[in-house]
């Protein structure tokens, strides 16, 4: 059943075992005695197959289970959960459940229970699996005498037809209790002759696991971790799409021009022939005006004739005509509060040195999508007349004198051709040159650049810190688990299912939401096209792709012969 031959095994660079060999084939209570550190437990690791020899050769032949010498029960489930780990209870397993007076603590945690109470339920696990040997690492350390006789009777009697194998240093279980007694002395195993039973082994019906209950105990020992991970993973990962898509729509600008002048420069220049060679020879005088005061209050007005092309906007009431003006919404909104109806705006027709003012009449709203200014068309043609009825303190008229001495001139480029333009005049002197739209786009660009920017680091810094959260605490949280699953390889899960099952129950969450954060993106882009949200969507792959890969290299040290290490290993 046990045969180990000519083997060595060193730790810390000490040596523990030099050339040992041991046979055991008979049912029997085998105490392993020793000194501290002389190897007990390393030895009953090395056996349960939890650890190995450095060389040398050791055979188990039987189903082998340990109780240890920390208890090594699981946190996260109840005492129920610990002992049957999904199995169903049978009257033999009630039984020595209240042999071992632990059937009334089914439903506390570990936490809620005393040190012996704990020994008792890691005993009752390994016993109730009906393993041909059960290895015990000092299982009476915790109790009292009386649960400590219960116990080693329980053992003594399961000895009868099994192997039972226990590491101890009281005297009392060698001289009531023991067939054999294996002592390490000078790194050898020294056995003695006492009289070991001949009894044959029994091989009772094993318990074994369900598949389906192993999934359903994973699933309870990471829940609470699991989804404190999930919250704080859509957390972070929504809040750098937001940031994202914030800044994509805060400083939005539109590829379309729908305003209403979006294709005139306007050219303010004392030298007419500089128009010529601009090439702006057709450019058409136009009036100026002053700045707008309302209620003693100045405003930034865009006030510029209509232009002659055929016009496809959305408008409330009619086109200028005399003494009437179209506004804009913006203008609509800011100056009257969206009601235009029956209202008049003074305007001021500078000509330098002159300023008139004149009232004019709000004849309809233009709505133009694609601005924030405040424009204001009027009918040049109609304006031209009345300023034909004005006369100058010299008897001149003042059409007369706009003609001769007006400084501003439109001509038709076509936005698409507004950034050439600037670029070619702007260093020309003695001129100037304004298209609305355009500057205010250039003008959005330069203000928000720095927000920009902003927006762009902080939504980066929270990917960041999302990746470094995936990968820390994907690995920190393995670890912590290393000790629960490392219980569950001793006790013959296999440790590819639990590898498997816990990968999938930790991404299942997460690939979750993130499908349905990208399922939420592709309608934002659905909705509002002019936002991408293609590297979003990159991004939660990404991530998703790296808590895998976290995952899988954090679970690398999960291996059953490195049982004994994990359950070293700090939570």
């Amino acid at each position: 059943m046990i045969t180990i031959d000519s083997a060595y095994k060193s730790f810390n660079q000490n040596q523990l075992f030099e050339n040992i060999s041991l046979h055991i084939s008979q049912p029997g209570f085998y105490v392993l005695w020793g000194e501290s550190g002389c190897g007990k437990s390393t030895l009953l690791n090395i056996i349960a197959g939890f650890d190995q020899f450095d060389s040398g050769n050791i055979k188990i032949n039987e189903k082998v289970m340990m109780v240890f010498q920390n208890y090594e029960l699981i946190d996260e489930l109840n005492v129920y959960d610990n002992i049957f780990l999904g199995r169903k209870i049978t009257s033999k397993s009630q039984e020595l459940c209240s042999k071992l007076k632990i059937d009334h603590l089914f439903k506390q945690f570990p936490n809620e229970l005393s040190g012996g109470q704990k020994q008792r339920v890691g005993i009752a696990r390994a016993l109730i699996s009906q393993p041909s040997i059960i290895c015990c690492d000092e299982p009476t350390e915790s109790l009292d005498v009386e649960n400590k006789q219960i116990v080693l009777e329980i053992l003594k009697e399961y000895s009868m037809h099994h192997i039972v194998l226990m590491a101890t240093h009281q005297r009392n279980v060698i001289e009531d209790y023991a067939d054999q007694v294996i002592e390490i002395k000078e790194k050898q195993l020294v056995c003695d002759k006492k009289y070991v039973s001949s009894d044959d082994f029994v091989f009772e019906d094993k318990i074994f696991y369900d598949k389906k209950e192993i999934k359903k105990i994973i699933e309870k020992i990471i829940l609470k971790k699991n989804v404190l991970f999930t919250a704080v993973f859509a957390v972070l990962l929504t809040a750098a799409q937001v940031t994202a898509l914030l800044k994509q729509q805060m400083f939005y600008i539109p590829d379309t021009h729908r305003v209403l002048n979006a294709d005139m420069l306007y050219i303010e220049t004392e030298d007419p022939e500089i128009l010529d060679e601009l090439g702006a020879e057709e450019a058409q005088k136009i009036v100026q005006f002053a700045q707008v005061y309302v209620d003693n209050v100045e405003y930034q007005m865009n006030i510029y004739p209509l232009p002659e092309h055929g016009i496809d906007f959305e408008i409330q009431g009619e086109l200028p005509q005399g003494k009437s003006i179209l506004i804009n919404q913006n203008t609509c909104k800011v100056l009257f509060d969206d009601t235009w109806e029956n209202r008049q705006l003074t305007l001021d027709i500078f000509v330098m040195p002159y300023l008139y003012d004149i009232e004019m009449n709000v004849s309809g709203v233009i709505y133009e999508e694609d601005t924030q200014s405040m424009n204001i068309y009027y009918d040049l043609d109609d304006l031209l007349s009345y300023m034909e009825e004005i006369r100058l303190p010299d008897g001149r008229r003042l059409v007369q004198y706009f003609e001769d001495n007006g400084s501003l001139y439109q001509s038709e480029v076509g936005y698409e051709n507004m950034e050439k333009v600037f670029e070619e005049i702007t260093s020309i002197r003695n001129i100037q040159i304004h298209n609305p739209l355009y500057e205010e786009r250039i003008s959005y660009k330069e203000n928000a650049r720095i927000y920009e920017y902003l927006f762009t680091a902080v939504s980066w810094i929270v990917i960041l810190l999302l990746s470094i959260f995936v990968y820390a605490i994907s690995s920190k949280e393995t670890l912590y688990y290393q000790k629960s699953f490392a219980i569950l390889i001793s006790l013959k899960v296999e440790t590819e299912f639990i590898k498997k099952q816990y990968i999938f129950k930790k991404m299942l969450p997460i690939a979750v939401f993130t499908l349905i954060d990208i399922f939420f993106l592709l309608i934002i882009q659905m909705n509002l096209n002019y936002l991408s949200v293609i590297h979003l969507i990159l991004v939660a792959f990404a991530e998703l792709m790296l808590y895998w890969l976290s995952l899988y290299l954090s679970l690398s040290k999960l291996k059953t012969n490195k049982i004994g290490e994990m359950m070293k290993a700090e939570n």
